[in-house]
């Protein structure tokens, strides 16, 4: 996880549950220290189908989650298939 996703999950968490968000950064970069993660998010099926609304959207995220191929990961093809398989293709000029 990188610093700056780090940095914006410890500011939400302090103000959720009222603790000093340096505290919160300490325990998530002990968490990540050891491992990756690449985050997409629903601007990035947006980016691809900007018609989707944000819960549209997070039925593509919750597809990709459920149906990727690890062998291939997630990437933009990968994107634009669960966008057809859920709401079919998009008329490309």
């Amino acid at each position: 996880m990188r610093q700056h996703q780090i940095e914006a999950q410890a500011k939400l968490l302090s103000e959720r549950l009222g603790v000093e968000a340096q505290a919160v950064a300490a325990v998530l970069e002990e968490y990540w220290k050891d491992q990756i993660a690449y985050v997409w998010g629903i601007w990035d099926v947006q980016d691809q189908r900007p018609t989707l609304t944000d819960e549209q959207a997070r039925e593509v995220l919750d597809r990709l989650m459920d149906t990727h191929d690890a062998n291939y990961g997630i990437n933009w093809e990968i994107i634009d298939v669960n966008i057809a398989a859920l709401f079919g293709y998009a008329n490309i000029e």
